[in-house]
């Protein structure tokens, strides 16, 4: 589970220098789905609805759904999850900020949640994790 946590860190750094490496046309499913990927990167913190978003882009939840896991290989929640999980190792490994405030600063409903998806997707606790970093 490690590795693939940073097998998906590092796919996602390359697909943020070189995402011609990975996109095969440009049309608007495609656009849409990298503006997507670029508002979930960089506001991750944020509560996102899938309705609210389909609407915003005029097309339905669904399909909204289908292009962004045919294009990244991931649905929507699961990729805003990657990134709040980069940024909660990033915050444990760089300061010093306690479980709770790196809960908030990425945008995990309570502690309880982060705490079963952190040990799920990275294969260890938050504490375990910031021990070995």
């Amino acid at each position: 589970k490690v590795l693939s946590s940073m097998l998906t860190q590092l796919l996602v750094c390359l697909y943020r220098l070189r995402p011609e490496l990975f996109l095969a046309d440009e049309n608007s499913n495609t656009e849409i789905v990298r503006e997507l990927q670029t508002r979930f990167e960089q506001n991750y913190s944020e509560r996102f609805a899938l309705s609210r978003l389909s609407a915003e882009y005029h097309v339905s939840a669904s399909h909204l759904s289908h292009i962004f896991k045919n294009i990244t290989g991931y649905a929507p929640i699961e990729y805003l999850m990657s990134c709040r999980l980069s940024a909660a190792k990033n915050l444990l490994s760089t300061t010093d900020k306690s479980i709770k405030e790196i809960i908030d600063i990425c945008g995990f409903s309570d502690e309880s949640n982060f705490s079963r998806t952190f040990k799920e997707k990275v294969g260890m606790t938050p504490t375990e994790f910031r021990k070995i970093t």
